[in-house]
């Protein structure tokens, strides 16, 4: 702990197993020295004697906090850099030609108010949804030529510069076109931009002018830039209007003053300027020249060069993340990204489509939009980490997980054995000699100690670090473990056998007999267990008379796949065919596909430290509300909206590992850990939150027995908004009519969410 002007406050640990993750609660305090030091240093020397005695290092950390040694400073995912971040992984979502899109090359992107996504391509535009592309063109009314710009004004218009076909409008569902006749200085436009006021800023090859309620007029510094090409244009979070302009540099429009940004060290890169952004924190990006990208920070410069294998890998586009992250598009090197100062490249490799870059948007939602030669890309953050082959798990299913100390996890596989997670990845760790019981592993069970029993088709075994320490109950296969009141630990078997023992000590339990494998065992505080089975219901016994539930007493399923008693005492139920089934105060509730689940096969419950559940599925993972569920067991609702993860989130395989218990993990640091068919999957609760907007709905047709009906949709871009109560916009104006008798009344729509638009 640094102290300032003083000694610093140092603490030594010496523990020959220490590794990341250790925390100073788990040291032996006769292995800790505390001392007051000047703990300035440049060097570490460890010397060592030789000849046995002595110590041997092989895991040193260095921390100026103990808060830099828990689980999150070296051992959870996102995190083996030992930063502190938890940083998700990127997802590419690619569109071409076969899914839709009318043309690959994408040259420039906008968003509109309503929420579509607009392409710009080289004869015309596109209207994305996330689904459904539509074009427009020259028969629509468009003006011809390649799209060099798009931007999407306040009054829901879209603005669409060309080149060489002068300036196209989209407002009320028609096309309105401006050309030299009408004005512009040159019919190919460049750069467009709305101030503040509401006047569109136009840059041409040969000047600039605005479009002001309804006409073109020349702007009160377009005098000086008469005649030159206007490179980009960009209104900042303060109003104030960048221009760049070839061969004069970039200038700053606010109040009526327009001044050149000045820096004699940049000034040439400055008069080839290719496009600019001004981040929410004031920095000035500029991508210049062959290949900079230029950042004015305050009234310091950086230059940031990239990497170039072409004659001339320019920066076509920039564009900003909510979170600050600025990213690059070069037209021959592909994406980069530029964050809390490191300036890092995303390649064909990473999943982009193409390397040209030509045009990028951030939408509403976060999305960053990649517009490239050969289609166009959608990149966000994904909502999970997920671990397979890629990270030395091998093919096939995970079976078991536990947290063995602070950020170590653990886990089994029927196949090959025990894996470890080292931050990185994970490596076998099952010794060469290793008992089958550590080989074919059917659940994890963790204990306080660090040690874990693991369960196996052959009976258990209990194992640290690299040692086995204990076996128990030879020749019996073991589905189900936990742990019980005063470390007792209880085991059950395929064969329907309940098994208790500390230690080495292990007694049937007689009070119990069922001819149906145990896959599920809870115990409450007072004493009672909760035994699930495959086929054959649950069972309660121990204290008080012994309670039966099934399908007799409620339950949709007998068949058992986990269970999870919450704080309050409520018994959540996850069941194979069954839905979720809620159990408190002998009432039991029933959760399905029918009530909102997308899936009625439950077999993996965790609950996170917001009062949510975390349910592993057939199809992926559910995330639901513990409140929504209490809701919808008084009756005050009757569907629940959970949110999923599935493929479209990075999952290898939707399908959760069932039939063992404990089935999932949630660590010390409150990630939750799932294991499926292929590898496991890691999520942080705190970084996966509901959206507090819903979809933007829009109507698109109304059809009346067959035929379009008259005057809709309304001209005015109608929506549905509004997070309460649904109103309409643009629509109260119009009248349907609908003629006495039997009709057909469809209307067509579209949500438009980008985050997974096929939900």
């Amino acid at each position: 702990q640094y102290v300032a002007d003083g000694d610093d406050q140092v603490t030594v640990w010496l523990n020959p197993n220490l590794g990341p993750g250790a925390t100073e609660e788990s040291q032996s305090t006769n292995l800790i020295t505390h001392f007051g030091a000047n703990a300035s240093f440049h060097e570490i020397h460890l010397r060592h004697g030789g000849g046995g005695g002595g110590w041997t290092f092989s895991d040193m950390a260095i921390a100026t906090a103990f808060q830099d040694l828990v689980a999150t400073g070296g051992m959870e995912p996102g995190d083996a850099s030992g930063t502190g971040s938890r940083e998700l992984p990127l997802i590419f979502r690619s569109w071409q030609r076969e899914q839709g899109l009318p043309q690959n090359s994408v040259r420039a992107l906008a968003q509109t108010r309503e929420g579509y996504i607009w392409v710009g391509s080289e004869d015309g535009v596109a209207r994305f949804d996330g689904l459904r592309f539509v074009s427009f063109g020259v028969r629509e009314g468009m003006a011809s030529g390649p799209v060099n710009a798009l931007c999407a004004d306040h009054q829901g218009a879209l603005w669409i510069a060309t080149a060489g076909g002068g300036l196209t409008r989209w407002h009320d569902r028609k096309f309105s076109t401006l050309t030299v006749k009408e004005g512009l200085p040159s019919d190919s436009v460049t750069a467009l931009a709305e101030d503040n006021a509401g006047q569109m800023w136009i840059g041409t090859e040969a000047g600039l002018l605005v479009w002001d309620e309804g006409r073109l007029s020349p702007v009160d510094v377009a005098e000086q830039f008469k005649g030159k090409v206007i490179t980009t244009l960009f209104k900042d979070h303060l109003g104030a209007m960048w221009i760049g302009v070839k061969g004069a540099g970039v200038f700053r429009y606010a109040d009526g003053n327009c001044l050149p940004l000045s820096e004699e060290s940049v000034q040439e890169l400055l008069k080839d300027s290719h496009c600019l952004l001004v981040d929410r924190g004031g920095k000035i990006w500029i991508g210049a020249g062959d290949d900079f990208v230029l950042c004015r920070d305050g009234e310091q410069w950086h230059r940031y060069r990239i990497p170039r294998h072409l004659a001339r890998p320019y920066v076509s586009a920039l564009a900003e993340e909510p979170d600050g992250t600025v990213w690059a598009g070069s037209v021959s090197e592909g994406l980069f990204q530029f964050k809390e100062g490191k300036l890092t490249a995303i390649n064909a490799s990473s999943g982009i489509s193409d390397i040209f870059v030509q045009s990028l948007l951030v939408d509403g939602e976060g999305n960053l939009w990649v517009g490239t030669s050969a289609g166009l890309n959608r990149l966000r953050r994904g909502n999970l980490w997920a671990f397979g082959q890629n990270k030395g798990l091998g093919y096939g299913a995970v079976r078991g997980l536990a947290e063995i100390a602070p950020g170590v996890i653990l886990a089994g596989k029927p196949s090959d054995g025990l894996y470890q997670w080292n931050g990185w990845d994970f490596s076998r760790t099952s010794p060469p000699d290793s008992p089958e019981s550590l080989l074919r592993v059917n659940a994890l069970l963790a204990l306080e100690d660090g040690s874990c029993w693991v369960a196996s088709a052959t009976g258990l075994a209990k194992f640290r670090g690299t040692n086995v320490t204990m076996l128990a109950l030879n020749g019996k296969n073991v589905l189900s473990l936990a742990v019980g009141r005063a470390g007792t630990v209880f085991a059950g078997t395929r064969e329907g056998e309940l098994w208790q023992g500390r230690g080495a000590n292990w007694t049937r339990e007689t009070n119990y007999s069922k001819p149906h494998a145990v896959t599920a065992i809870v115990q409450e505080l007072t004493g009672a267990l909760w035994v699930g089975t495959e086929g054959g219901g649950l069972d309660r016994f121990g204290k008080g008379a012994p309670t039966h539930l099934g399908k007799g007493e409620g339950l949709l399923s007998d068949s058992i796949r986990t269970l999870h008693l919450d704080s309050s005492g409520t018994l959540w139920i996850g069941t194979a065919g069954g839905g979720l089934s809620r159990w408190q105060e002998g009432k039991i509730t029933n959760v399905t596909a029918h009530e909102g689940l997308p899936d009625n096969t439950i077999s993996q419950i965790l609950e996170d430290d917001t009062g949510r559940l975390w349910l592993g599925c057939d199809r992926g993972i559910v995330c639901v509300s513990k409140r929504e569920l209490e809701e919808l067991a008084s009756g005050e609702i009757t569907t629940v909206y959970p949110q999923s993860y599935g493929r479209l989130e990075g999952m290898l395989s939707e399908e959760c590992s069932s039939g063992f218990f404990p089935a999932g993990l949630k660590t010390k640091s409150g990630l939750l850990w799932f294991s499926t068919l292929k590898g496991v999957v890691a999520v942080d609760p705190r970084l996966n939150t509901a959206s507090e907007l819903p979809p933007t709905v829009v109507l698109e047709e109304v059809i009346l027995d067959g035929n379009p009906a008259t005057g809709w949709p309304a001209p005015a871009a109608p929506g549905f908004a509004g997070k309460d109560d649904i109103t309409t916009t643009g629509l109260e104006s119009r009248t349907l009519r609908i003629p006495p008798g039997r009709h057909r009344l469809e209307l067509r729509y579209t949500g438009l969410s980008f985050a997974a638009p096929e939900r």
